[in-house]
C-alpha cells in the first residue's frame, strides 16, 4: 500500500511541492510542481517549502492520536553533499502549523531550518503543544520525494508526556 499511494504522486518530488527557483535573469519563482523538469535540473537548485501537508508515515504513536498533519512554508536549502539530506543555505525561520483532529490548529510560534536541521515548537492548546527536531531527506528512490524524519515530543503545561521518533510523508494536495 505504502509503495502504491508513492507512485499515485506523480513523481514525488511533487511530493515536496518545493518552489523551485528560476535560474531566469528578471524572472520570479515558478510556484507550483515541476515534475520531470526538475529532475533533469542539477542537484545545485534552490527549493523551499510550498503547498502541501506532510502525514506521520506508518501507525500513529501512542501519545499522537489527535494529530492530522503538519504543514510548512519558506526556507531556502538544497540537496547536501551526501546527496540524502537537505541542508539550508543559510538558518531559515518557517512558517506553519501542526493540524490537529476536530478542527485543532496548533500554529508554529518557531519553526527553523538550520544546515540540515529543523525544529520547532507550536503553540499551546488548553496546555497541549508540541516541539520536533530532526532532518528533511531526500528519498531518492525510483522516484524523488522528501521525508522528514525525527524526534516529535507532546508537552502538556510544559512538561513532556509523550515523545517518539516519526517521519513525515508528503501528501499531494487534492482540489
Amino acid at each position: 500500500m505504502r509503495e502504491i499511494k508513492r507512485r499515485s504522486i506523480l513523481a514525488v518530488i511533487v511530493s515536496l511541492m518545493f518552489t523551485v527557483g528560476a535560474q531566469v535573469r528578471g524572472a520570479g519563482p515558478i510556484h507550483g510542481a515541476i515534475a520531470e523538469a526538475v529532475q533533469t535540473q542539477s542537484d545545485n537548485r534552490t527549493l523551499s517549502f510550498g503547498e502541501g501537508r506532510f502525514f506521520i508515515d506508518g501507525k500513529t504513536p501512542k501519545g499522537f492520536a489527535e494529530l492530522e498533519y503538519l504543514y510548512l512554508e519558506g526556507g531556502s536549502f538544497r540537496l547536501g553533499p551526501d546527496k540524502k539530506r537537505m541542508v539550508a543555505d543559510s538558518p531559515a525561520s518557517l512558517k506553519g502549523e501542526l493540524q490537529g483532529k476536530r478542527g485543532r490548529t496548533f500554529k508554529l510560534k518557531k519553526a527553523a531550518m538550520e544546515s540540515d536541521v529543523l525544529t520547532f515548537e507550536s503553540q499551546a492548546i488548553r496546555g497541549v503543544s508540541f516541539q520536533f527536531r530532526g532532518t528533511v531527506f531526500n528519498g531518492a528512490t525510483e522516484y524523488d520525494f522528501v521525508e522528514i524524519k525525527g524526534r516529535l515530543s507532546k508537552l502538556v503545561n510544559g512538561k513532556k508526556v509523550a515523545e517518539a521518533q516519526v517521519t513525515f510523508s508528503y501528501a499531494e494536495p487534492t482540489d
